[in-house]
């Protein structure tokens, strides 16, 4: 194949790998070298064959490169291509400048390159669709746990609010029969606790499906007086001496449900770490650097 064949055949084409054509590339490490001689007269040598490039062009290019005095190498556009070149002086006192066309060898390396990229896209797509497919195999059994928690939760809060209804109308009972009494009253109390708590913890199920909590301004006052009247009969049955002090009408922003359960944990906890025969107190008052609650 000749270099015009290769002209007509490679022409206006392109590849995504190896990127724009180029005739040269039928050839390897062409190269080429100019004699100036003591008469400057100019005598190329080692012409590779079907060279296109006119002897006018490439003389050109050599004043160009002796007009710069003090570059004995570098790289010059010659006939659509790179040619790294070297000026050395031979035995006959005559200097050399030697061509070779560098296009090739860095055409290669960008060849390399962009094989390398697009392999390495391609691996990143494989390895994406092999991720999500795996992390969809993986988080199945945590969802499938989770979502029976969440039945698990609605279906133990209906079934337990049968024995506290029957409990709780119980209780009213005996009271109807003349024996309501501290205890009775603490009962029912309990007992509408425990059914609050049950119907919070449904809602909490509900709610962690949304991801909302709904802030209310709730008085705090009153959830802490009634919590202290509910844990006032544990506290004596353990022979522990209970104090309050609240401030009326206290108002804060909160969830309600939830900050009830904190103000029982409070006092939970308070009746069963105290020492034998200690002192449990509640304080709750206003200042001026905001609410302040000691258990």
């Amino acid at each position: 194949m000749t270099l015009q064949n290769s002209r007509a055949l490679y022409k206006n084409k392109q590849n995504i790998i190896l990127g724009p054509s180029n005739p040269e590339s039928i050839f390897q490490y062409r190269y080429f070298t100019v004699v100036i001689d003591k008469n400057n007269k100019k005598v190329l040598v080692n012409k590779p064959r079907d060279f296109q490039s006119n002897k006018q062009h490439i003389n050109e290019k050599v004043d160009q490169i002796l007009n710069q005095r003090k570059m004995e190498k570098g790289i010059i556009r010659l006939d659509r291509n790179n040619y790294a070149y070297q000026i050395f002086t031979d035995q006959f006192g005559q200097k050399n400048i030697v061509f070779l066309n560098t296009t090739l060898i860095y055409a290669h390396s960008w060849t390399l390159l962009r094989l390398a990229i697009l392999l390495g896209f391609t691996a990143l797509i494989i390895f994406a669709i092999i991720l999500i497919i795996a992390s969809g195999l993986a988080i199945r059994p945590i969802a499938e746990a989770y979502h029976k928690q969440q039945q698990f939760i609605n279906n133990a809060g209906h079934e337990l609010k049968t024995p506290l209804a029957i409990i709780s109308a119980n209780t009213e009972m005996e009271e109807m029969l003349g024996n309501e009494s501290e205890w009775t009253k603490n009962t029912k109390e309990q007992t509408q606790r425990l059914t609050e708590l049950i119907n919070h913890l449904i809602a909490l199920a509900r709610m962690s499906e949304t991801g909302e909590i709904a802030l209310s301004k709730i008085n705090l006052s009153k959830i802490v007086e009634s919590a202290s009247r509910s844990f006032s009969s544990v506290m004596k049955q353990k022979d522990l001496t209970f104090k309050t002090k609240i401030q009326k009408d206290i108002f804060v922003s909160a969830e309600e449900k939830t900050l009830t359960e904190l103000v029982n944990i409070f006092l939970d906890n308070a009746q069963k770490y105290c020492d034998p025969h200690g002192e449990v107190s509640i304080d709750i008052y206003i200042k001026t650097s905001g609410i302040t609650t000691q258990v």
